[in-house]
């Protein structure tokens, strides 16, 4: 449990609580924690935390299911005297039978409008009379002594009191497979809603939901509705749904206000959906609240089978692409606003999404709230994890990596032995560096001109957009990206690489490698050897090439090594370091096309991924990843088996004369990360180190004849070679003057002779208050700085010694 503060959660304080915390013994397969709820069940002000054990044993009876409540308390959430509720608790309705999964979900909400919640659980594997798997759901409402008093037992037969519902118990209907509170008519009681995944309605398992409203009698089956993909009944209107076997309809609810009239909607999910030629591939029913209930009007159907757009009939296609057996919609979240503008958002799972290699990785897709329209298409985005490795960095000083060879300046790292990863459009460092090596061998010059393959310029990912003459990048008519860069294209070589380290371009990379590869080796389809080779000369043993706009696959310290051999070269500094490329005389933004004909960009900026970080020197990032196929160039390797990447980053930052170096994969914060590494690299390597000490006097010694007294004031200063000098004023007036030899590589702070001299105020005069510290620095050689400090503690001095970035 991980408690929130008034700056986000808070690791502090966090507990595990495990069902021998709660007093009980560990269950094997007991699925503690299956399903959670919390509410203030006793109006005290604080939340209680519902926690089921869906297959525990109760009375003898197989994965009967139990509930665990914890009580809301000052600090945190209190284990002493937890309840333990199952359907053999006294005052159940019903009975504990083998297999129910009690607990199996869980809603709170306040269905009676009394102020404190009320808690409802879920029995979907239930069998009513001969039915199996039936399904029912028990509500337990809250009480301010005890926390739960009343509880009511429903099934599709009706209430346990008598009073019927729509619909009757069919076995494998998994009536209340899941549940949402949600006040959907705005009446002050909040309304239940139960999924039934496993309804026959509409073809074997279409599944169906049913809705039952709050009262201040608490649930009953006034205006219940009972809702297909297609209809609302009895009252309700039409959906935009599709009944179909298989569909799971109801198999998730969940309830947000998505257009911020105060009422909430209904997300209900049908996992198993087929889209055109993809099976399972999963899609969700929005259903708007009003004062009547639930309602058809404004409903919409939401999958992503169409890419962003309005797809006719009230379906929404959203981010993403739909596949088969993706199961979308298999979990929904909804009810939190993410960016306050006042309409509530949704989640909605993909747990079998793939996304390239990585299969059944799964997927989170965030779709805003939309006040006209109850959502947006505009702004939703999908979240997914590539098989996400954690995070890899390495911060180093390159003058100690210089002097002590690979691995020597390494300031601080963190998982960068773990499996090599891609690092993206981070290769184009390496193509970069290759490029400026042969136009320092006299093979190439900037002004080259560099004629655009098939190829290249048709390579994908990123890409140099068209700008205008403020360098403000021009959108086509349906606000997309104008790629600059097109086959058949001449452009001159410094104008591709300004364009594939300032806007990353695949395109400029592909059209670079292919270029250096003819001036160098005679064949364009050689550069990949030339990258692998250049990898081997340099010592990157772990790194493998394999196209030269997002191929490599390496771990943190070869891409500080090659970052190393780059910032020795001026032309790659440059570069790699342009933040706005086209206002120089030099830089210049024209070609031809195809035919011949001039085409002109407008001046761009640079990707700032390590931000506008103080002494930036050098900077690359990228995400995702490219690798040749075997017919685009020669010996392509293999692409291994590695994870793709999610963000990477190289940097490079020289202050107070001293260059790090930062290499970092699989970030969640590119910049941020850089930025941190840098800083901490930094203090790291500034932050003065203690060299040695000396008290003076020593302790319980003297100062003057008279002593022991203590010291009234004191100064100090340094000269070369490493010497330093106190002057101490007593008690008695008695001025002693030290001198010191420092020497910081033995760390001693060594007397070299004194002198004492009585000296006496003149009439009037008054000491002026010492300082408690002073520091003087020492000129050195072989640090940036070095440092002695005298610090006043009572009667005596304590003298230290520091070096501040010591070289290497």
């Amino acid at each position: 449990i991980i408690y929130g503060s008034p700056f986000g959660l808070a690791a502090d304080g966090n507990h595990l609580v495990t069902q021998e915390t709660l007093g009980h013994s560990l269950f094997p397969n007991g699925n503690f924690s299956w399903s959670l709820a919390s509410g203030d069940f006793n109006q005290d002000g604080r939340d209680e935390l519902a926690v089921s054990v869906p297959n525990m044993t109760v009375g003898g009876h197989l994965e009967a299911g139990a509930v665990h409540v914890l009580w809301g308390a000052a600090k945190a959430l209190s284990t002493a005297g937890s309840r333990y509720i199952h359907q053999d608790s006294p005052g159940m309705k019903d009975q504990a039978e083998a297999e129910d999964k009690f607990g199996a979900s869980l809603t709170s909400g306040d269905f009676n409008g009394d102020g404190k919640a009320d808690l409802a659980v879920g029995i979907p594997f239930e069998d009513i009379g001969n039915k199996e798997d039936a399904g029912a759901a028990q509500i337990l409402y809250g009480h301010a002594e005890n926390g739960f008093g009343n509880n009511v037992f429903i099934c599709r037969d009706g209430f346990e009191t008598g009073e019927d519902i729509l619909g009757a118990s069919a076995a494998g209907d998994m009536f209340g497979y899941s549940l949402t509170a949600g006040d959907f008519n705005k009446d002050g009681a909040e309304d239940l809603s139960l999924g039934i995944p496993g309804d026959d309605a509409g073809g074997p398992d279409s599944g169906a939901v049913h809705v039952l409203y709050g009262t201040f009698l608490g649930l009953t089956w006034f205006n219940e509705q009972l809702i297909t993909e297609s209809k609302l009944l009895p009252s309700g209107g039409a959906l935009p749904g599709q009944p179909g076997a298989g569909n799971n309809f109801g198999w998730s609810v969940a309830a947000a206000d998505t257009n911020g009239d105060g009422f909430k909607e209904l997300l209900a999910g049908a996992p198993g959906t087929d889209l055109p030629a993809k099976p399972d591939a999963g899609a969700f029913l929005l259903i708007p609240g009003s004062a009547a209930g639930l309602t058809g009007t404004g409903a919409l159907r939401v999958h992503q089978d169409g890419g962003k757009k309005e797809t006719g009939d009230k379906n929404y296609a959203v981010d993403g692409e739909a596949a088969a057996g993706a199961r979308f919609g298999s979990c929904l979240v909804g009810g939190g606003d993410f960016n306050a503008d006042g309409e509530e958002d949704t989640v909605a799972g993909n747990p079998f999404r793939d996304n390239g290699d990585d299969t059944d990785c799964g997927a989170a897709l965030i779709i805003h709230g939309s006040a006209a329209y109850g959502l947006t298409y505009q702004t939703d985005v999908e979240w997914f994890t590539k098989v996400r490795h954690r995070v890899m960095g390495l911060v180093t000083d390159l003058a100690r990596e210089e002097a002590g060879g690979k691995g020597a300046g390494r300031l601080f790292g963190h998982n960068e032995f773990l499996d090599a990863t891609h690092v993206a459009s981070s290769t184009k460092t390496m193509t970069l560096l290759l490029a400026v090596e042969a136009i320092e061998a006299g093979l190439a010059t900037l002004d080259d001109l560099v004629t655009v393959s098939e190829l290249a310029g048709t390579t994908g990912g990123s890409k140099l957009g068209t700008y205008d003459a403020e360098g403000k990048e021009e959108l086509d008519g349906e606000g997309k990206e104008q790629p600059f860069i097109q086959p058949g294209d001449v452009m001159p070589l410094r104008l591709l690489l300004a364009a594939m380290m300032n806007n990353s371009c695949n395109r400029s990379s592909v059209a670079i490698g292919q270029h250096i590869a003819e001036k160098v080796k005679g064949n364009q389809h050689e550069f990949i050897n030339m990258m692998n080779q250049r990898a081997a000369d340099l010592g990157l043993a772990e790194s493998v090439f394999g196209h030269p706009a997002g191929g490599w696959v390496t771990r943190p310290q070869d891409l500080v090594t090659l970052l190393r051999e780059g910032v020795r070269h001026p032309l790659f500094v440059q570069f790699s370091s342009l933040e706005f490329y086209g206002d120089q005389p030099e830089e210049v933004l024209c070609g031809t096309d195809i035919m011949e004909n001039a085409k002109c960009n407008g001046p761009f900026p640079q990707m700032m991924s390590m931000g506008l970080y103080p002494g930036r020197l050098a900077w690359k990032g990228g995400n995702g990843g490219l690798w040749y196929n075997s017919d685009q160039a020669l010996n392509v390797p293999a692409r291994p088996s590695a994870a793709w990447c999610t963000t990477s980053r190289v940097a490079t930052a020289r202050r107070l004369d001293r260059t790090l170096a930062v290499g970092l994969q699989q970030t969640g914060d590119g910049a941020g990360d850089v930025q941190n590494m840098l800083d901490y690299g930094y203090r790291r390597l500034f932050t003065p180190d203690a060299r040695g000490a000396r008290e003076f006097p020593e302790a319980g010694g003297k100062v003057g004849p008279e002593g022991p007294v203590r010291v009234k004031t004191f100064a100090i200063d340094a000269w070369e070679g490493a010497m330093a000098v106190t002057a101490v004023i007593d008690d008695h007036e008695e001025l002693r003057i030290n001198v010191w030899s420092l020497d910081f590589n033995s760390r001693q702070v060594i007397p070299a002779g004194h002198a004492s001299q009585t000296c006496h105020l003149l009439p009037g005069a008054a000491w002026r208050e010492p300082a408690l510290v002073d520091l003087a620095p020492v000129p050195s050689q072989e640090a940036v700085s070095d440092l002695i400090s005298a610090n006043l503690t009572g009667e005596r001095l304590e003298l230290k010694i520091w070096r501040v970035g010591q070289n290497p």
